[in-house]
């Protein structure tokens, strides 16, 4: 069998994979659509290794679950205000000889202008994935929710409104939200954060760098260890908790909102802080000023960290804590 007569009997059971439907009795508590239905199938060309595994749902949720197997699963669950809309939400399923899979959700055309049109906030598509482990992810979302956990190759993720969620994720990581919030949690690897209007929440970051930017938003850190942090908000405060790395360099700026930064472990660092407000260097035994920066140094000298905290109109403040 060729590798493009593989890749049609693939998707062709992916699509006619078994489901169930049943009337909404409100137990599931979404209230959001009078009749259900799940379907799971499995995604790939048979005998390929999973690489890349894109996933686009503009219709609801996407959870992406690294385990240690080989396959892709897809656990779709559809809910729409009748049987005959329900038949009109599909989830598409392409795998390509090189390994690579995408699944994208729809709401196909009602082929006639008799049957009545569907308001989008009427359906939903919520998508579970399960993936190797080593598979790269790309998923985005609209309004729902975009979640990640458990895999080791990185991830691009992109959101309109719907909140992103990334827990114990290695590799380089690429976040993207118009309105919608953005937390990470265990995250060994580079990572690079954007949001435009949604808060940015950070635990466990480690890494060759850290880079967060917030137009309307507030940024915090706990147990922060990447060698290169630089947080940008433009309106939103920012607070963080870190451990500077030897050589390393921290940057933590915001032009409204006020700037807090507590440092924590053995590593020395030279601190340039500067604000429109109150500028605090907690500990700083002979802080000098130059240039109307304010400049102290902490800790032994070699292999200092450099820190630059600045905030244009508000309030700064900087603690190195052992």
């Amino acid at each position: 069998m060729t590798a493009r007569r593989a890749l049609a009997a693939v998707v062709s059971i992916a699509l006619a994979a078994p489901a169930g439907a049943w009337a909404d009795d409100g137990t599931d508590g979404d209230g959001d659509g009078v009749v259900v239905e799940r379907a799971e199938f499995q995604a790939g060309v048979v005998g390929r290794p999973v690489g890349v595994i894109a996933i686009d749902n503009s219709l609801g949720d996407v959870r992406i679950e690294g385990y240690d197997g080989t396959t892709v699963t897809v656990i779709a669950v559809k809910h729409a205000p009748d049987a005959a809309s329900l038949r009109r939400l599909r989830v598409e399923s392409l795998a390509n000889p090189d390994g690579s899979v995408r699944l994208t959700t729809l709401l196909t055309d009602r082929g006639g202008a008799e049957r009545p049109a569907v308001a989008l906030a009427a359906v939903r598509v919520d998508l579970t994935v399960k993936v190797p482990r080593a598979a790269t992810i790309s998923g985005r979302v609209t309004t729902g929710r975009l979640e990640v956990a458990n895999v080791d190759a990185g991830a691009d993720l992109d959101s309109s409104t719907g909140p992103i969620v990334v827990r114990n994720v290695a590799g380089v990581v690429f976040a993207r939200s118009l309105a919608g919030s953005q937390r990470f949690e265990e995250v060994f690897g580079s990572l690079d954060s954007h949001a435009v209007d949604g808060d940015l929440a950070f635990d466990s970051v480690r890494g060759a760098a850290l880079t967060a930017r917030a137009y309307a938003g507030d940024i915090a850190g706990r147990g922060v260890a990447s060698k290169q942090v630089r947080l940008t908000s433009i309106s939103g405060s920012i607070d963080l908790e870190a451990e500077p790395q030897a050589g390393g360099s921290v940057t933590v700026t915001s032009l409204r909102g006020a700037v807090d930064v507590r440092l924590r472990g053995t590593v020395g660092v030279a601190v340039r802080a500067r604000a429109g407000g109150r500028v605090t260097l907690a500990g700083a035994a002979t802080p000098t000023t130059a240039d109307r920066w304010i400049e102290a140094r902490y800790g032994a000298r070699r292999d200092r960290a450099a820190v630059q905290v600045e905030s244009r109109f508000g309030d700064v403040s900087f603690a190195l804590m052992q």
